[in-house]
């Protein structure tokens, strides 16, 4: 997963895909650096999102094992703006996922700015299996002051203190994360707050998952069941194949890009050079494959939504 910035840059140019000079002379240092900080096997430029501010996200993708059989896989996001320093982007819940997929506009560029997202409420059968946790908590908590009245009379006024102190701070941190997460249910429906960063994170997430386009064949299994590079890789045999291209982070080598839907996917094929795929679901996904130096790479250089009108266009 690793991959040359200055390369695929230059591969790319003609998609749009264009970094000021001087930010482009501090990616190849400070993807280093983080690799080395947050000790990854590897860590490339991912791509950048295009804010209505002009505050844009640049962005990066490590990774220390890939496991498609377990569908496992160990990758971290991060992200940057002042174009120094790389800050962690924090792993999302499968509910946050999945909220953070309805949500619609361009991004703000302000890492603070918190979207309400209108969700249905968890239905009767979900209220019930929480009442059930809750009756067996409470059934739980019981037996441990039983057990806590056999203790000394010297000390048991302390031990009720201290456990009134952490309930009560434990429910007031409940309210307030109550109040500014999940809050405001409804007739039907509930409120969830989102953080733009969690956006982020679940938009390289959706987008590796939807393209994340490599070689067949540019990784192979070891031992371990695990995806690593290959070697050995005698490059792309049948370059205007769409079965020639696999999606990585789905059922690697089990989903050709020709399983996808018809028109999804343009693509240019440039003589003596190589080839460029581009998504028309998610416009600004670029995949680029060098004939040459069999090098491969992508980048997403877009506005953060999903093209949900293709199938009426195609």
């Amino acid at each position: 997963m690793e991959g040359n910035v200055t390369l695929a840059m230059e591969a790319l140019a003609a998609s749009g895909v264009l970094v000021p000079s001087e930010q482009r002379a501090a990616l190849g240092r400070s993807l280093l650096v983080k690799q080395q900080e947050a000790r990854l096997s590897a860590l490339a430029f991912w791509g950048r999102i295009l804010t209505s501010t002009g505050h844009d996200y640049l962005l990066a993708r490590g990774c220390n094992s890939i496991s498609p059989s377990s569908l496992h896989f160990d990758t971290h996001y991060y992200y940057r703006q002042d174009g120094v320093k790389w800050m962690d982007l924090q792993a999302l819940t499968d509910d946050t996922y999945e909220a953070c997929k309805s949500i619609r506009g361009c991004f703000t560029g302000e890492p603070s700015h918190i979207y309400s997202v209108k969700l249905a409420a968890p239905s009767q059968n979900e209220q019930d299996v929480n009442a059930v946790g809750e009756e067996m908590a409470g059934a739980k908590s019981q037996q441990e002051r039983q057990m806590d009245a056999t203790k000394e009379e010297a000390g048991q006024e302390d031990v009720e203190i201290r456990q009134d102190d952490e309930q009560d701070a434990e429910e007031t941190k409940d309210d307030d994360h109550s109040e500014m997460g999940a809050s405001k249910l409804g007739p039907g429906f509930r409120t969830l707050e989102i953080g733009e960063l969690d956006r982020v994170s679940a938009l390289m997430r959706q987008v590796d998952y939807d393209c994340g386009v490599v070689p067949k064949g540019a990784y192979i299994y070891n031992s371990k069941k695990e995806l690593v590079k290959n070697v050995h890789f005698p490059g792309v045999k049948f370059l205007q194949n769409l079965d020639s291209f696999v999606h990585l982070f789905q059922k690697y080598e089990d989903t050709p890009l020709s399983d996808d839907v018809r028109g999804s996917w343009s693509f240019e094929h440039i003589p003596f050079e190589g080839v460029v795929l581009r998504s028309l679901w998610w416009p600004g996904y670029v995949f680029y494959y060098t004939t040459q130096t069999k090098d491969f790479g992508s980048l997403y250089f877009g506005m953060g939504e999903k093209n949900v009108d293709l199938p009426f266009m195609i």
